[in-house]
């Protein structure tokens, strides 16, 4: 009897091992897990689906997404190019170039510099005369080098209030926080004072003593404080004089551009790095205005992307955010982080440079009276 049971039972295991098995119909815990993620579908009975789908929103709801993530291929795609850096040159490669245009880089050399870092190392610096030979000469004046024109003793004058030009030809800031905008033979003059906006328009050559009567190009070197105007091929060095309200020349100046510089100028900014940047169209070169030496040259788009194609010059400096100036009279924000411009604003040339967009038409002091001709 026992061995029947035993044989019986053998039977049953064998036949049920015989049998295909069944695949479950509901979804694992890993398969959950994937749908969750990657939200894959697949083909499953109504009930099973709806089961399915609360567990995912559970298990979404309950791993936090990463707060910086992975940018995706889109935005990868989307993002430009950086820029490749503007080559800086070292001392000797700066010195090598200017000795390769036949100038001497050791004559910059100011005797104060000389003293300072004769201080620094220890030595004594003798900076008063002799007493020994006080008839001794230790300043003299070159009688071949030109003397610079002198500088009026008082402001320039503001001229009176004319309409407004259809475009700007140059723009730039000043080391004084002013914006100067020329068109034609006139500048205009913006800035603040006393938290109040101030305007007033010159002839250039009567703000800027000696320089040219048109502008072409303008920018300001913020470490020296030079401000630099350009006519044709012609640069022109200025300082702010404070007493004098009144721009003067700088050494070494005027200046006709080298030979090999084949543009001609058109826009000149200082970039967010201290490049002095001078431009013409699709091409640019790094320029150095005391020596009148091109450091560098290149083509604008690819050391520049997305630059508007009508600027004039930089209004603000700031370093991530440049305010653009644009021949259509805009100013344009442009982002050194993403490399294009963010934002834009129409400008009201009357408002922001202190001119009449429309001259007022004259009254005529008596009318006419018209009268009929007699009937003969």
């Amino acid at each position: 009897m026992v061995h029947r049971i035993i044989l019986l039972i053998s039977g049953l295991i064998l036949y049920a091992n015989s049998l295909p098995i069944k695949p479950d119909p509901r979804p694992s815990s890993d398969q959950i897990k994937i749908d969750a993620i990657v939200d894959l579908s697949y083909e499953t009975k109504e009930d099973d689906m709806e089961r399915t789908i609360k567990v995912r929103d559970k298990f979404v709801q309950a791993v936090p997404l990463p707060v910086d993530s992975e940018p995706s291929m889109d935005d990868i795609d989307s993002a430009p190019e950086k820029p490749p850096p503007i080559p800086k040159l070292n001392k000797a490669e700066k010195w090598a170039l200017i000795r390769a245009y036949g100038k001497d880089p050791t004559t910059r050399r100011r005797r104060k510099h000389d003293r300072i870092q004769a201080l620094k190392r220890g030595k004594r610096v003798n900076v008063k005369r002799d007493l020994a030979a006080p008839w001794r000469i230790t300043h003299t004046v070159s009688r071949n080098k030109p003397q610079p024109n002198p500088l009026p003793d008082k402001p320039a004058m503001a001229l009176p209030i004319d309409e407004c030009p259809r475009q700007f030809d140059a723009v730039t800031r000043g080391i004084n926080g002013r914006i100067y905008m020329f068109a034609r033979d006139k500048v205009y003059q913006v800035w603040h004072e006393d938290g109040l906006p101030q305007k007033a328009s010159y002839l250039i050559t009567d703000l800027f003593t000696g320089g040219p009567r048109t502008v072409t190009a303008a920018l300001t070197n913020s470490r020296s404080g030079v401000t630099i105007l350009i006519s044709g091929r012609t640069a022109y060095r200025f300082r702010w004089n404070k007493k004098h309200k009144r721009f003067q020349f700088a050494k070494n100046t005027p200046q006709e551009m080298p030979r090999n510089v084949t543009i001609t100028p058109q826009t000149a900014f200082e970039w967010y790095d201290g490049n002095q940047v001078v431009m013409s169209g699709a091409h640019f070169f790094i320029y150095d205005a005391y020596w009148n030496v091109p450091t560098f040259t290149g083509h604008t788009r690819r050391y520049f992307p997305n630059l508007p194609a009508d600027i004039l010059g930089i209004t603000y400096n700031g370093g991530t955010t440049l305010l653009m100036y644009t021949k259509s009279n805009t100013i344009k924000v442009y982002n050194t982080k993403r490399y294009k411009v963010v934002q834009e604003y129409p400008i009201n040339i009357g408002a922001y440079a202190g001119c009449l967009t429309e001259l007022p038409k004259p009254k005529d002091e008596k009318p006419k009276n018209r009268q009929k001709a007699p009937k003969g």
